[in-house]
């Protein structure tokens, strides 16, 4: 049926339905401006139906319900002006739906419904104007959507609920105009949706709820203009959404409950316009969120309650406008949040096995840390804040550290700090002030510390230091600077910081235990 050398062969209407092609069925360069019904067709090799150098094939609506095709169905490089209904289709190769580099092959809508593919569906380069729908596909190996150095990939809605893909599924650089719905997705190699150096990667919406992807989800430089829904999702290796050197990976909202990561989950650079929501997730090694030397990493609202991270969580350097919630937060590893900047912090309950370092950086609404537990130090050297910093019946297993640190008020009421408290040397004492220039507080009612490093200027003023049942046992130690007065100090200069607390009634309380 295909166009000869000199002329194009052309159709209204054709059908095929039910019919036994032994061999291949050739339909290169004809057009076909009805219908061409093939339903239930059944091909005993291959099926052409691609332009060539000559002649561009056209079709107008073309329905391969049910067709059976041995070995590949290639349809390259052909405009279809109608729908191409591939749906229970069964091809024994590959599906084959890509522009070449003469040809644009544009589609209007795309039904692969249930539809069974051997080898790869290829629509790379490809414009689809309608939707791909493709739910329950089944695909033995790649499904290819991505663009080339040639033909950007343009697609409108694309459907693949509860399909397989036993490759990759890969739409780096494409364009869609319309969401993609991914729900109960089954990938056994990668899903790739980077942008890259010639072409940046546009989606809208895209929900890969219940998905199960054997390998990584590559995301890098990607930029969504819709909600990214992760809930539940499961990621064999890692999931990156980084941005890069050339391109600046942006999101708005995205949830991630639920989901379980094997591998790193790295945002580094990336922007979130709207909340990022990963309460319960699994991550099995580091939680990376931290700016890199090109890209600022900003978030509005995070929820991280209830998550576990296996490793490292890296926030260095990144920046937070809406509160971060991380109350039962579990982490491997260390809490890294330096030269950061919070609108506020809630650890409530959470579990830190290594240490905490939020040194330089800032927060807007202070820290709520209540029971908060660190297996190591919490430093917080040179931290600011405006509002209160909460550790009520914190357990730091080591030390705590807030040498050059700038407070309103830090509430230690209960906690224990197994290793140092210090407030700094001479030199970089802490500075106990509000944002209103006003005396800061230090509460460390019924607190235990090991060892207190201090010097005489790191302490609140007369009335903003609360004492009651704080025990220590042991002053000072061998940091310069650290101790000296207290160590070296009379009754007089006890009496003195003791009085600082407003309830002090007697010259050396008996609640505080000092050797």
């Amino acid at each position: 049926m295909q166009s000869s050398e000199s002329n194009k062969t052309s159709f209204k209407n054709v059908s095929l339905r039910g019919a036994r092609i032994a061999g291949k069925l050739v339909m290169d360069g004809i057009s076909i401006q009805g219908t061409l019904d093939a339903d239930s067709l059944q091909v005993g090799s291959h099926l052409f139906m691609r332009s060539d150098e000559r002649f561009n094939a056209t079709f107008d609506k073309v329905n391969l319900n049910s067709a059976k095709i041995a070995a590949d169905l290639e349809i390259i490089g052909v405009t279809f002006s109608g729908d191409l209904d591939a749906r229970a289709a069964d091809i024994g190769a590959h599906l084959l739906m890509y522009s070449d580099e003469s040809n644009t092959t544009i589609f209007k809508g795309v039904l692969l419904t249930s539809a069974r593919v051997a080898g790869n569906v290829n629509v790379s380069g490809a414009t689809i104007t309608g939707a791909l729908t493709a739910d329950s596909l089944q695909v033995g190996a790649d499904l290819l959507m991505q663009s080339t150095e040639r033909n950007k990939a343009k697609f409108g809605a694309v459907s693949l609920v509860g399909a397989k893909i036993a490759g990759s599924f890969v739409v780096d650089g494409a364009n869609f105009e319309g969401d993609i719905n991914g729900d109960s997705l089954q990938v056994g190699a990668h899903l790739l949706m980077r942008s890259d150096q010639q072409n940046r990667v546009n989606l809208k919406g895209v929900n890969l709820t219940s998905a199960t992807i054997a390998g990584t989800v590559g995301m890098d430089g990607a930029n969504f203009e819709g909600y990214l829904n992760g809930d539940s999702l499961q990621v064999g290796s890692h999931l990156l959404m980084r941005s890069d050197e050339k391109n600046k990976a942006h999101f708005e909202g995205v949830n991630f409950v639920n989901a379980r990561i094997a591998g790193v989950f790295n945002l580094s650079g990336a922007v979130f316009d709207g909340d990022f929501d990963a309460s319960s997730l699994r991550v099995g090694a580091n939680l990376v969120m931290q700016s890199t030397e090109r890209n600022t990493s900003t978030f509005k609202q995070v929820y991280l309650a209830g998550a576990k991270v296996a490793g490292n969580v890296m926030m260095d350097d990144a920046r937070f406008s809406g509160p971060v919630i991380a109350d039962s937060f579990q982490v491997g590893a260390d809490l890294l949040m330096r030269k950061a900047h919070f609108d506020e912090v809630h650890l409530n309950g959470a579990r830190v096995t290594g240490n905490i370092a939020l040194d330089d950086t800032a927060t807007d609404g202070g820290i709520e840390a209540d029971s908060l537990d660190v297996g190591a130090s919490f430093f917080m050297r040179r931290t600011q804040s405006a509002q209160p910093i909460g550790l009520s019946f914190a357990h730091i297993g080591g030390n705590l550290d807030l040498s050059g640190a700038i407070l309103a008020q830090l509430d230690l009421s209960g906690a224990s700090i197994t290793g140092d408290l210090g407030l700094g040397g001479s030199k970089d004492p802490v500075i106990w002030r509000t944002k209103d220039a006003k005396s800061g507080d230090l509460v460390l009612r019924n607190t235990r510390v090991t060892t207190l490093m201090d010097a005489e200027n790191a302490w609140p003023q007369k009335g903003y230091l609360h004492l009651d049942g704080f025990s220590i046992s042991r002053i000072g130690g061998f940091e310069s600077g650290a101790g000296p007065e207290m160590r070296s100090g009379g009754m007089n200069w006890w009496d003195q910081w003791a009085r600082r607390d407003p309830d002090y009634d007697l010259p050396l309380r008996n609640s505080s235990r000092r050797s």
